[in-house]
């Protein structure tokens, strides 16, 4: 990392805290999580990552957005890890706050940049890959639930959508490492969250049809023909009921996308 980067850090930092021995442990702790993260060892990278954010928490007055400026900064200077531990940090401090619109879109935020951080770091190894599925994941569903519980009593409609589009975020993740058992269980969830929330109008969002006609390409790469047969076929009647779509030709395009992938399932079925 250049010191350019460290300069940013010190300066958003600065004046923040005053140094004591504690704090001297922080740069240990992130590297250490960091080793822990890529070599397996979930159960000790979470003990480790408590003792951080209970650090943080106890000696330092920083931010959420300021822990994500610092993490943006870091994913620039391909820093990956260190993005994807600090847009952690940065989420459980969001759910620290007070439950409001600002925490549930600043969380929703966090999976999205870790899902960046987590692709580009699989790009740069294969070695990466058993990472993201055991360690950065398992990150990501942990914010996936804190943004749902920032968001149970929400009553405002804006913010519905953040509760079912960070499942879109996620099992587009799975989907990229064909990890497609926990893919089939996070479009299931999302479905439920959908249903949930709106009911018998779910069907109206064009995200609802989006989810069953991902849950249908999940059991076709499983070999599940029937399954994806039932699904694609309800994703065509949700993408006819969808009423958000940006415009008629964006609705054309997924119905006739779905019908195609309809069509194969039944030749396979």
């Amino acid at each position: 990392m250049s010191k350019g980067y460290y300069d940013e850090a010190y300066g958003i930092l600065d004046g923040m805290f005053e140094l004591d021995e504690e704090l001297l442990d922080l740069p240990f702790l992130c590297n250490y999580y960091q080793t822990l993260l890529v070599t397996g060892r979930s159960e000790e990278a979470e003990e480790t990552y408590d003792k951080m954010i209970s650090l943080i928490r106890d000696k330092l007055q920083v931010s959420p957005d300021n822990a994500m400026k610092f993490a943006k900064k870091m994913y620039k200077g391909n820093r990956h890890l260190l993005a994807i531990t600090l847009n952690r940090i940065a989420a459980d401090l969001h759910f620290s706050s007070p439950k409001s619109s600002v925490s549930a879109l600043g969380i929703l935020k966090c999976i999205d940049r870790t899902r960046d951080a987590a692709l580009d770091l699989i790009v740069c190894g294969s070695e990466y890959r058993a990472c993201l599925e055991f360690g950065i994941l398992p990150i990501m569903h942990d914010m996936k639930t804190k943004l749902l519980r920032c968001t149970e009593h929400c009553a405002d409609k804006v913010l519905f959508h953040t509760r079912y589009s960070c499942f879109h975020i996620i099992e587009c993740t799975e989907l990229e490492i064909e990890d497609y058992e926990s893919r089939e269980q996070t479009l299931k969830d999302a479905l439920e969250v959908m249903k949930a929330m709106y009911g018998e109008s779910a069907s109206h969002y064009q995200m609802y049809g989006t989810y069953l006609n991902n849950l249908g390409a999940t059991y076709m790469a499983t070999a599940r023909y029937e399954e994806a047969t039932d699904c694609y076929a309800q994703a065509i009647q949700a993408f006819h009921e969808a009423e958000d779509f940006e415009n008629v030709e964006k609705k054309i395009k997924y119905i006739g996308d779905a019908e195609v992938a309809l069509s194969a399932a039944l030749r396979r079925n």
